[in-house]
């Protein structure tokens, strides 16, 4: 009987610790102005400079005043993030790295409501 109440104890200490909270920041950036551009892809990681371990494709969404909006959701919080953007067309080519962004990823609910988008800027082609 105790080593069945030793591994229940066990399951139940291993599940809860592997829960992380999860944040979701979101960006803005003006759209390249490329004819031919078909979506935009956000990179990041935890390396300043890189390498970004993570990539988003948030497609071509249009812009709110002016401006592209898109969310990397799965950030674990409180870490230090850095993110670049590109932009890419048709025939798959991508442009060059935008500047890069660092960002202290903040718990869900612990900022402002009145906050800015972090701003993304040198979106372009080549």
């Amino acid at each position: 009987m105790k080593i069945l109440t030793m591994g229940i104890v066990g399951i139940f200490l291993s599940a809860t610790a592997t829960f992380a909270a999860t944040c979701t920041e979101q960006f803005s950036w003006k759209p390249n102005t490329g004819a031919d551009i078909t979506g935009y892809k956000i990179h990041y990681g935890l390396t300043n400079g890189g390498p970004y371990s993570g990539s988003l494709d948030v497609g071509n969404p249009d812009p709110t005043n002016g401006r592209i909006i898109a969310a990397v959701p799965n950030l674990t919080c409180g870490k230090t993030y850095y993110f670049v953007a590109t932009s890419y067309d048709k025939a798959g080519s991508k442009s060059n790295n935008s500047n890069q962004v660092k960002l202290s990823v903040t718990a869900p609910g612990s900022s402002s409501s009145n906050e800015q988008y972090p701003l993304i800027i040198n979106v372009a082609s080549d």
